[in-house]
């Protein structure tokens, strides 16, 4: 057992308790309260620190570049609508474990295919430290992956394939949806169809579909393309996502905000206010170091936070974007996402709260109650 004391616990719920302890017993927290006494236990002096949830990065690539870091296996550029593709058969346990992102407070990270495909396979989550892909599985087909970027019209453009353009990525899409509307494996005539079946989950709202779309016009078309679906859609990258402000706040849908720093190609249209204004309204929206372009490194998430933080929005509800909100996103709030009974022993600490203070560092991360880092020292 591991017992955290005295720390400014951030519950990632907007409440922050003041001087508290975590008991953590196996791999869940056990107890959340002021002086718990516990003997026979490994304890951890958070005092004059800060206690968080684990970060979770909801869209991201870790783990899929092989052992080479070329393999791109997070891609399959031969049929634009793949979501029969799965990508816990990509992900690479010793790829995503050496990129240390616990060390930038990152326990667990959602890790899909790519936006090469109109619709790419199916994401799952994992934790960030572990030896395989089924020790590190948080859960497996947790959203549907689906893109309408120029990098779709690009793969299959070079290939002189449709779709070439917009309105070809979008009629591809739709017939997907229609052709899984209509499936009914019931009947003896029909065939096994895993793909259409996979779509079909996503119309009954089993299953979520996050869209990539990075400017104003494609996130406009895939509101107005869903707009005739009861489907639980997020949209993520959404650089552009302030200039279709009224739009996203009437469509009932997420938002994740892709990896800002390296984009330099959409920095001038990011709008902070705007993705601060859509939040207040009740959108749920989270942050990642998701682009067309790959992943931003480790600190991208946080930087991201940062720069949220600096447009004026309160740290605590910054938290939740890079917590709790993506837990949702995911559908593993159950688990992760807050500090809270019950839920993964997915803790880190820092010397301050890294979101307000630059100069804050990092001294535990603890996956699943397992100490992975130390300041100083990997375990």
């Amino acid at each position: 057992m591991i017992l955290i004391k005295n720390g400014k616990v951030h519950l990632g719920n907007g409440k922050i308790l003041e001087n508290a302890d975590i008991l953590i017993k196996d791999d869940k927290i056990c107890k959340v309260e002021s002086d718990i006494d516990e003997k026979d236990v490994d304890i951890i002096d958070a005092k004059g620190k800060e206690v968080f949830p684990g970060f979770i990065d909801p869209i991201t690539h870790w783990g899929c570049l092989g052992s080479t870091f070329t393999d791109m296996d997070y891609e399959e550029k031969t049929d634009p609508v793949t979501p029969q593709m799965n990508i816990i058969y990509a992900f690479d346990a010793e790829n995503c474990t050496i990129q240390e992102l616990y060390k930038a407070g990152i326990t667990t990270v959602g890790v899909s295919p790519s936006d090469s495909n109109v619709i790419a396979g199916q994401i799952a989550a994992f934790k960030t430290y572990g030896d395989s892909p089924y020790e590190m599985l948080a859960r497996e087909t947790v959203a549907l992956k689906g893109s309408v970027t120029s990098t779709v019209k690009k793969t299959y453009g070079d290939q002189n394939k449709a779709p070439k353009t917009r309105m070809g990525i979008s009629s591809i899409l739709k017939n997907a949806l229609e052709e899984a509307k209509k499936y009914d494996p019931s009947k003896e005539d029909v065939a096994k169809d895993e793909g259409k079946a996979i779509l079909k989950k996503v119309l009954n709202k089993e299953l979520p579909l996050i869209v990539s779309a990075n400017t104003k016009a494609e996130i406009d078309g895939v509101i107005n393309l869903f707009k005739d679906y009861d489907i639980d859609l997020t949209i993520c990258n959404a650089f552009m996502a302030g200039k279709s402000k009224d739009s996203i706040i009437a469509s009932n849908i997420s938002l994740i905000l892709g990896e800002q720093v390296n984009m330099q190609d959409h920095n001038d249209e990011i709008d902070l206010d705007k993705i601060i204004d859509i939040h207040e309204a009740g959108v749920n929206v989270s942050l990642s170091t998701s682009c067309d372009m790959g992943a931003g490194g480790q600190e991208g998430l946080l930087w991201n936070a940062i720069n949220v933080y600096k447009a004026g929005l309160d740290s605590e509800e910054v938290l939740k974007m890079i917590t709790i909100n993506p837990g949702k996103v995911l559908k593993i709030d159950d688990k992760v996402g807050t500090i809270e009974v019950g839920k993964d022993a997915d803790v880190v600490i820092y010397t301050n709260n890294p979101i307000e203070c630059f100069d804050s560092s990092i001294t535990h991360s603890i996956i699943k109650g397992k100490i992975v880092y130390c300041k100083g020292e990997c375990v």
